[in-house]
């Protein structure tokens, strides 16, 4: 903040100055805790994930499937 030059002598001349720092400082921590809240975003997290190993066959679907369902029966009784 640019404070215009004062060409009087005013009663207020020390508060607006004060006021006049402590916006400054305020500023500058509201910048900070933004850019520590949000972070810098690379385009590269946008991108989907690639896909790493041999795809999953049907059969080995049914399985995991078939293993979780039994899981799950044996936690409910």
């Amino acid at each position: 903040m640019v404070m215009p030059p004062i060409d009087h002598e005013c009663s207020l001349k020390q508060f607006v100055t004060e006021l006049a720092e402590r916006l400054e400082k305020l500023e500058r921590e509201n910048a900070q805790l933004k850019k520590s809240l949000y972070g810098a975003r690379s385009e590269r997290s946008k991108l989907p994930r690639v896909k790493t190993g041999e795809p999953v066959t049907p059969e080995e679907t049914k399985a995991t499937r078939r293993a979780r369902a039994e899981a799950k029966l044996k936690l409910q009784l």
